[in-house]
């Protein structure tokens, strides 16, 4: 049985950022004047959080483990840019570890590593 990711003992700062993150995404479509737009917006908020709520606990863990290293000084990937990394991460990891999947996976690794040092 997983447990909620509130549960899990130091993750609830983070997670409340990952939730920060989603709310401001709602927020700026809320904001937008074309409908477009805000539909746009309203469509990374909801591929985001169906995501999150999918994942296993130690996906959820390794997720915003990824995001915790926007926190970092010098960090240049944060925010809604490193969240979408991040989940684009977590979904080829939890792909299997296939010859494909792997180099995907090493080139995430590149990209954050080379503008989150942590």
């Amino acid at each position: 049985m997983d447990l909620p990711i509130e549960m899990v003992s130091g993750f609830q700062d983070i997670h409340q950022e990952y939730q920060t993150i989603l709310a401001e995404l709602k927020q700026k479509a809320d904001s937008q004047d074309s409908k477009k737009r805000a539909q746009r917006y309203m469509r990374f908020h909801d591929q985001y959080a169906d995501a999150f709520t999918q994942m296993p606990t130690t996906s959820k863990i390794d997720m915003l483990q990824i995001l915790s290293t926007g926190n970092d000084e010098g960090s240049k990937l944060k925010g809604q840019k490193l969240l979408d990394k991040a989940s684009e991460y977590i979904s080829i990891m939890d792909g299997g570890f296939t010859e494909e999947n792997v180099k995907k996976l090493r080139i995430y690794h590149k990209l954050i590593a080379k503008y989150n040092q942590t």
